[in-house]
């Protein structure tokens, strides 16, 4: 910013530039309506404001989510992410065992972030474990296994590889996180994420911390005596002392996957353990231990070293992607559920043709019912048969017309009304 100002001055007047721009605002703000000046003011406040929004968004290079990671990816990778559907990560924590992540219908790329964990604390702070991400090629159902490594407690090490402590002037080192498929041994590791070194008791004023974790190689802590002090593990092998010391056994060298216990020594131990990791860092005597190294088998997406205190911990995304046909056929069966409910009303019409069919048989039971009311015109056609009984009601009117044939009986009673 600064070479881009003088740029500015030496185009300009001199005298737009003789004092400090806050100063001419303060004292002479009439002079900011100057055109003569105007032009350089313009250009410096449009420098200034480029700075600005540059900061807001310019984060930690080694940031997964920052502008200039994505910048790093390649184009390919860039349009990949733009046609797949991602969903929102998933934070595994230590539990002090393994965890098992079985990867999800659909999912193409698994997005995996790991912590190791950090040294034990002494009179100094323990190392820190590193951070490192990088997207995996994977396959529905596959099983990948999980172990988040442990910050190191006074010299008990930290879970996953961190080396152990002596006595109350050594430390333990933090055990690393990794991520292992196909299988569930050292060998079956294709994510890690170094430890942090456990810090010495041997210095005295607290400001030499343990070696960190980190890619591709840990850190040795930071020396104040130049006395046994702890190197890291590296990308192809493990931490050894970088300043000797003829009593240290070789346990205290770090290894593939551990870290090197507290250098035991003529007189005792008051160093730190190294970190676990790739490959671990190795314990000091009297200072601090080394931090392990971090690793990945497909390529590295970001990394941090130093960058986590307490137990480490784990990011899980999975990268889905889009349907890319349609249904290819109609359903194959009908519902299977009947409805729930009767219908709560009445219908509200009736029939809107009559019935075109002839009933084929007759009624096969009387009406169970009287009508209601009496017929309101007489027969129009005369009976077909006699009647098969005798009256047993007597007539409740007198005939209206003469019969027409002879009575086939006597009459059992007197007439008790004369014909008219």
């Amino acid at each position: 910013m600064g070479e881009v100002l003088s740029l500015i001055a030496a185009h300009k007047p001199k005298k737009c530039f003789e004092r400090p721009i806050w100063l001419r605002f303060t004292k002479h703000i009439k002079n900011l309506m100057d055109f003569k000046c105007m032009g350089g003011r313009v250009m410096f406040l449009i420098v200034v404001a480029s700075y600005f929004v540059h900061s807001a968004f310019a984060v930690d290079n080694n940031s997964y989510f920052s502008s200039s990671s994505v910048e790093s990816h390649s184009s390919n990778e860039v349009r990949q992410h733009q046609q797949v559907n991602i969903l929102a990560a998933t934070q595994y924590s230590f539990t002090g065992g393994v965890q098992t992540i079985i990867v999800p219908a659909g999912a193409i790329t698994m997005v995996a972030t790991l912590y190791g964990a950090s040294g034990g604390i002494n009179v100094s702070p323990g190392g820190k474990g590193g951070k490192i991400a990088a997207s995996i090629p994977v396959s529905s159902g596959e099983t990948y296994y999980l172990h988040i490594g442990g910050a190191a407690s006074g010299v008990t090490p930290g879970w996953n590889g961190g080396g152990a402590g002596y006595d109350t002037y050594t430390s333990g080192g933090g055990g690393g996180t990794d991520l292992r498929r196909a299988g569930n041994t050292l060998n079956d590791r294709i994510l890690v994420a170094g430890g942090g070194g456990g810090a010495s008791g041997n210095c005295p004023d607290g400001g030499y911390p343990g070696g960190g974790g980190g890619y591709p190689s840990g850190s040795s802590g930071l020396s104040c005596y130049s006395f046994g002090l702890g190197g890291p593990g590296t990308a192809n092998s493990g931490g050894q002392l970088v300043e000797t010391f003829t009593y240290c056994p070789p346990s205290s060298n770090g290894g593939f996957g551990y870290g090197g216990s507290a250098c035991i020594g003529e007189y005792g131990a008051f160093g730190g353990a190294g970190g676990g990791g790739w490959y671990g860092g190795a314990g000091a005597y009297a200072e601090a231990g080394g931090g392990g190294s971090s690793y990945s088998y497909y390529a590295v997406s970001t990394y941090t070293n130093d960058a986590n205190t307490g137990n480490g911990y784990a990011s899980i995304d999975f990268i889905y992607a889009p349907p890319t046909a349609k249904p290819i056929s109609s359903p194959t069966y009908l519902p299977t559920y009947k409805p729930s409910e009767s219908p709560t009303k009445a219908p509200t019409r009736g029939p809107t043709v009559t019935p075109t069919v002839v009933p084929t048989s007759p009624p096969t039971f009387a009406p169970t019912c009287k009508p209601s009311s009496s017929p309101t015109f007489s027969p129009t056609v005369a009976p077909t048969c006699s009647p098969t009984m005798v009256p047993t009601n007597k007539p409740t009117v007198n005939p209206t017309c003469t019969p027409t044939a002879q009575p086939t009986c006597a009459p059992t009673c007197a007439p008790t009304v004369k014909p008219t």
